[in-house]
């Protein structure tokens, strides 16, 4: 059995980003290859990606873009102070050993890319090639790789744009791409103008994956009339006012979040949570109201009745873009919010009907992507 070679975030403490990476995984594995997924050895935060390369990189690029480097500390210190508790990250840890992950340094890579064991790797998905970032990582663009084996597996740049202190770097390394493909039509758009190669449009890998990768997480499957609450920013004022509709209505809520507790004082419980909890809750409540890309991408999947509210970003570039994509995709686009909460209608009991086909297009597209690499180009 061949292998591929995985690079993809887990690290961060992120729900999402955690279940993408374990999708990841399991899609590589349900083709009938031996996943392999890869970090490089020099981090020296356990639950974090930080590198002194990294470090020293964005600082000396941001001497010279003060604001841009401003912004990045303003994230980064986001991320450093969050309530997450010691429990929570315990939680994370054990689920992330089920991604059985091969530590290696840069130097290794290198050898091991070349052997004839590894069909080829691939990088993605989440925002690898995020468009604003001062620290363009050499893992996430394949560059320990020969160039036939550089595959992007539904990346994203997370913005709609790509500055111009990036544009020339970011084009010429996904020029060397085998197969290049984003998880946004925009992404298309951005990879076609900066290598005028048609790429693939692929959805977020935790969708690709059938759902009972998902539900055989759930020991808990007690179905609850709860509504759950996953903000990952201070919900916005219409976010606000439905909670405060809803309460008053004598609605019970959970709220599943570590970095913002701010909510009006509701009957609500503050759980301690890893990616295990996070499909639990979402599979057991009855409702669903969040801010999150992967709150939405779970509520579909397991067909919840639910309401995402545009993010609260604040000082961070706007990445609302997947999630219109995704409730595009999905024709699911009177879930977003954003006006009036008194015309907000219920899930129909046929609304999933149409999503479910979609599913199965896209999920044989992606396998078709992942097994046509190893043929010979036309």
């Amino acid at each position: 059995m061949k292998k591929i070679g995985i690079v993809t975030p887990y690290k961060g403490y992120n729900f999402g980003t955690s279940l993408q990476a374990y999708a990841v995984k399991k899609f590589v594995e349900d083709l009938g290859y031996e996943p392999y997924v890869i970090e490089k050895t020099s981090s020296f935060s356990k639950g974090r990606d930080i590198t002194l390369r990294k470090c020293f990189t964005i600082f000396r690029r941001g001497l010279i873009r003060p604001n841009v480097l401003k912004k990045s500390l303003i994230s980064y210190e986001k991320n450093f102070s969050s309530t997450l508790s010691e429990e929570s990250k315990k939680k994370f840890i054990e689920f992330n050993k089920n991604l059985s992950v091969h530590k290696h340094s840069y130097t290794e890579l290198k050898k091991i890319a070349n052997k004839e064991e590894f069909a080829f790797f691939i990088c993605g998905s989440d925002q690898i090639w995020n468009a604003t970032n001062l620290y363009l990582d050499p893992l996430y663009y394949l560059r320990f790789v020969p160039a036939a084996k550089r595959v992007a597996f539904a990346p994203s740049f997370g913005k709609e744009e790509i500055p111009k202190y990036n544009q020339k770097e970011i084009s010429k390394r996904i020029s060397t791409f085998r197969r290049l493909s984003c998880r946004e039509e925009k992404g298309i758009d951005l990879i076609n103008e900066m290598t005028h190669r048609k790429a693939t449009l692929l959805l977020d890998p935790t969708l690709l994956v059938n759902e009972q990768v998902w539900k055989d997480f759930i020991s808990d499957k007690k179905k609850s009339d709860y509504i759950l609450l996953y903000f990952l920013d201070k919900p916005n004022p219409i976010a606000e006012k439905l909670i405060r509709k809803l309460e008053l209505e004598g609605h019970r809520f959970k709220v599943l979040n570590y970095t913002y507790t701010n909510f009006p004082k509701l009957n609500t419980k503050l759980m301690q949570a890893g990616p295990k909890e996070f499909l639990e809750e979402i599979a057991k409540c009855r409702f669903v109201l969040t801010d999150s890309f992967h709150g939405t991408v779970f509520s579909i999947l397991f067909q919840k009745d639910f309401y995402v509210f545009n993010r609260m970003y604040g000082v961070a570039a706007n990445q609302s873009t997947r999630v219109e994509n995704v409730l595009s995709k999905f024709q699911l686009n009177g879930r977003l919010v954003t006006s009036d909460i008194n015309e907000l209608v219920s899930i129909e009991e046929n609304t999933f009907v149409q999503s479910k086909k979609i599913l199965q297009y896209e999920r044989q597209k992606a396998k078709k992507y992942l097994l046509s690499v190893e043929k010979k180009d036309e």
